[in-house]
């Protein structure tokens, strides 16, 4: 008996089971994307786009595997950086553990090239709106339990620029 309500409380914490409080802060897996790199060239001063690496971070007691992910990031309520990216050879993240994204190019500056050099030496990004498609308890990156979280949100998140002008 015990045994079985352990399994079922494990079973209700990796499908997601919904917290008590709609707050992020609530979510663990708004902290996925733990760290941000993004690379500016001077062609990205003129067709504003650029390339971009994260940190995935897990969590969770048990791997999860990154299929897609979709951005919205800037300062003060202000969209600087967008993008929606599936991954061709999804991301996987030991369980408490991280891993790289790899570089994700043509990621769009929606301020321009030119105004997101201003907020370069700030060095964090706000999410203002992460969508995470994902397995849970994946074995090496197969199988698993899709989870769709979306709507998720998170601060000042460290950012790391790296431009012509270092």
């Amino acid at each position: 008996m015990l045994f079985s309500f352990f399994l079922f409380s494990l079973l209700a914490f990796v499908c997601g089971a919904p917290a008590s409080s709609a707050a992020d802060a609530a979510d663990p897996l708004a902290g996925v994307v733990s760290n941000i790199t993004v690379t500016l060239n001077l062609e990205s001063l003129v067709n504003n786009l650029a390339n971009l690496s994260f940190t995935a971070s897990n969590p969770l007691i048990v791997e999860i595997t990154l299929d897609r992910v979709a951005v919205s990031a800037g300062i003060g309520g202000v969209e600087y950086i967008s993008f929606d990216h599936t991954f061709e050879d999804p991301v996987v993240v030991p369980i408490l553990g991280t891993a790289d994204s790899g570089v994700i190019e043509n990621v769009a500056l929606t301020q321009g090239g030119l105004a997101t050099l201003d907020i370069v030496p700030d060095g964090f990004l706000n999410l203002l709106n992460l969508d995470l498609y994902l397995r849970e308890a994946t074995i090496g990156g197969i199988l698993g339990i899709p989870v769709n979280d979306t709507g998720l949100t998170a601060t000042d998140v460290p950012t790391t620029w790296v431009t012509p002008f270092d």
